[in-house]
């Protein structure tokens, strides 16, 4: 969480990776106690927004014994263990709280982030490593613009515009990837020794 936190610590225009980096941290998160088979079916910011944590029944989250408690905190539970220090008991309490704890986070996470707000799912149209996938980043736009008309922050009549001009650039800079992906000549200065 602390690199996340970092990264956004910034006066740079971050908009459009909040979503995406939400989605991989919340996930990564979920991962840690719930079962494999739910998280398949969250593949996307959006339904990732739409599920509810806190009410997720005892069958789709792992055993305790399965729980992600991290590497420092298995090792010293290990160590208490070995060491007769901790009953299994005591062992089953740590690991649910820990889940508790997981699920409390995931949560508030959740309500109080970006992540459930469509606007910031779909400024991700903005983000240049996802340029490529042009029907994807059209659709984010256009609900984009559908808010900002919505509230007056953009004319109905510049839409269209908007969305020609989006598009002539996404081409264009896709055109000029492809450009740059060209195989290089075998003789570079580096290779026939002039350097």
């Amino acid at each position: 969480m602390s690199p996340f936190l970092t990264l956004y610590q910034t006066d740079k225009p971050m908009a459009p990776f909040i979503s995406g980096d939400l989605y991989k941290l919340l996930k990564a998160l979920m991962k840690r106690f719930v079962k494999p088979a739910v998280m398949k079916d969250i593949t996307s910011a959006a339904k990732l927004a739409s599920v509810e944590v806190s009410s997720l029944k005892s069958e789709s989250l792992l055993d305790y014994s399965k729980i992600d408690i991290g590497f420092e905190a298995e090792t010293a539970v290990k160590q208490a263990i070995q060491e007769k220090k901790a009953k299994d008991k005591d062992i089953l309490e740590f690991r649910l709280d820990c889940r508790k704890w997981l699920t409390a986070t995931v949560c508030k996470l959740l309500n109080k982030t970006a992540v459930q707000y469509t606007l910031a799912r779909n400024l991700a149209f903005l983000d240049p490593r996802t340029i490529t996938d042009c029907e994807t980043n059209r659709s984010r736009l256009k609900s984009v613009l559908r808010q900002l008309v919505q509230f007056n922050r953009v004319a109905a009549t510049d839409v269209d515009d908007i969305l020609h001009q989006y598009q002539d650039y996404a081409e264009s800079m896709i055109q000029g990837l492809q450009v740059c992906s060209l195989p290089l000549a075998s003789t570079t200065p580096y290779s026939s020794g002039a350097y």
